[in-house]
């Protein structure tokens, strides 16, 4: 069943706080029992704790940090409010993977309302396996790179892609949106498949942050309009540390 009037991202975001009307709250419920893609885009909204957190450790040392614990918990209680909701969201997302199944249709693997979430989604259909039988060939890898990097419309170095304890596989061009992302895809000791992401974003400079997407660890970052991140079912710190060399050549 689809709402009466079109939903907007601002309704969204009321709808997860419950800041909206009744009669609008349960036509939102109505749609997100049958329309999938309602249901992506309102869990790409919800509010990822482990970076509300991150974000709060960041400022706590100049902040009133008795008065940001405190709006930090009323925050946690208005979601442990909404929890029967987020329930409700996650089964309309499990019905929307067997509807897109059932349907033969690759359509499920929408665009998403962040490309951080878009790279997370295709990184996680990867394992060791997939990057394992790569050979490392440097004289192609560095084609490639010069080859992806001219597209991308930003000059990024072989060299500058190497990472100690990272073993650099492949460059791939992507679209998000209509516009390129550079994958530069690495392995770790264990075996974990790490990706470098590059994408223009029109955003300004941001330092290096951490936080989770989907079931990945990531450390991300933008400067000179572009959109950087670094992904991986590895530790977070490993993943700064990498963040950290790759911003500081590129």
């Amino acid at each position: 069943m689809k709402s009466k009037e079109p939903i907007s991202v601002e309704e969204l975001v009321a709808y997860l706080d419950e800041a909206l009307d009744p009669a609008r709250q349960s036509e939102i419920d109505a749609a997100l029992a049958s329309d999938r893609s309602l249901a992506v885009r309102l869990a790409g909204l919800d509010i990822d704790k482990q970076a509300l957190q991150a974000a709060f450790d960041a400022v706590a040392a100049a902040a009133p940090i008795d008065r940001l614990r405190a709006q930090l918990d009323g925050l946690a209680a208005r979601r442990r409010r909404g929890s029967s909701r987020r329930i409700a969201i996650a089964a309309a997302l499990v019905v929307g993977v067997a509807l897109g199944y059932g349907m033969g249709s690759s359509n499920f693997f929408r665009p998403t309302e962040s490309w951080h979430v878009a790279i997370a989604d295709y990184q996680m259909l990867y394992t060791g396996a997939t990057l394992a039988p790569i050979i490392s060939d440097p004289a192609k890898q560095r084609r490639d790179v010069a080859d992806v990097a001219e597209k991308l419309g930003l000059p990024i170095e072989f060299e500058a892609l190497q990472i100690p304890g990272l073993d650099f596989k492949r460059v791939q061009l992507l679209s998000f949106g209509g516009r390129p992302v550079a994958q530069f895809s690495y392995l770790d000791p264990a075996g974990i498949p790490i990706a470098f992401c590059v994408t223009p974003s029109g955003d300004g400079d941001r330092p290096i942050r951490t936080g989770r997407f989907r079931a990945l660890d990531a450390a991300f970052w933008s400067k000179r309009g572009f959109g950087f991140i670094v992904i991986g079912a590895a530790q977070t710190e490993a993943l700064r540390q990498a963040a950290t060399l790759l911003a500081e050549h590129i």
